[in-house]
């Protein structure tokens, strides 16, 4: 594996309680200069915060995409078991990993879903670093960095703000269909 001593010291020191501060896609511009058309190949693999399984060809992302998939069946199990329905029809396939489990159960147990969100994205955070641990100045490291861009771009999408404004989208919408209906209604 080829060492990218000056790629991994140039990046710029990234924490959670930060905002992301260079999108991603110049991130990506940047480091499709840097690293080799293989190792470009594997990077690109990241589409979003979940790999896709079939281009997950690196250990280091199959980790990552197991932990955060595992993650993601436990929020779906224990969301559809506080709505009463079956949830393992939406189920991802994957290696089952007790880890996320125990952060799903504290997620469900926050006041309020940005809180929940907030506690997920630290968790996955959190798991970025473990896995990243013992990496120095190779392409682990530049995956860790774009996983973690990815989690602060996922974090600046949720605010109090952003919320009461989807909110307020929603009940408009619901109250046009109510209107829309009464009238529909009503005209007969």
């Amino acid at each position: 594996m080829s060492g990218y001593y000056y790629l991994v010291a140039s990046l710029p020191f990234l924490s959670y309680e930060m905002d992301a501060g260079q999108p991603y896609e110049q991130f990506e511009e940047t480091v499709k200069e840097q690293l080799s058309p293989e190792d470009f190949e594997i990077f690109k693999s990241i589409k979003g915060i979940e790999p896709d399984a079939e281009q997950c060809s690196h250990w280091f992302l199959e980790k990552w995409r197991v932990w955060e998939a595992n993650l993601r069946n436990e929020m779906t199990l224990l969301r559809a078991k506080k709505k009463g329905v079956d949830g393992t029809v939406h189920l991802r396939d994957c290696v089952d990993d007790l880890s996320p489990r125990a952060v799903a159960k504290l997620a469900m147990q926050q006041e309020t879903p940005l809180m929940a969100e907030n506690f997920l994205n630290k968790s996955r955070w959190a798991y970025i670093e473990e896995i990243e641990t013992g990496q120095f100045f190779n392409l682990e490291n530049v995956l860790a960095h774009a996983l973690k861009l990815k989690v602060l771009e996922r974090k600046a999408k949720f605010s109090d703000d952003a919320g009461s404004n989807h909110y307020e989208k929603q009940v408009t919408a619901f109250r046009k269909i109510i209107t829309d209906r009464e009238e529909h209604s009503y005209g007969k």
